[in-house]
């Protein structure tokens, strides 16, 4: 069986913000009977930096950095698994 997953996450701000950091851990993991097989997460206003790793329990961490002044920021992911 498939699964298409898919995470959205919006914050509205009342006022505009200059500047977002953001640590993402939204990756399902492979194991027990699951298996993943695509993982894309979209985020808008665009990023000036993003950096993945994995941490010390093998999950996906992804540090997100807005510079761009922004009302809104959406952060939407999708799998398949």
């Amino acid at each position: 069986m498939i699964y298409d997953i898919r995470h959205v996450t919006t914050y509205e701000y009342e006022n505009p913000v200059s500047f977002a950091r953001c640590t993402l851990r939204l990756e399902p993991r492979s194991g027990g009977g699951q298996e993943l097989i695509s993982h894309h997460v979209e985020i808008r206003p665009r990023p000036a930096e993003r950096n993945v790793r994995r941490d010390f329990f093998g999950a996906l961490t992804e540090s997100v950095v807005i510079e761009a002044a922004h009302r809104n920021l959406q952060i939407d992911s999708r799998s398949r698994v």
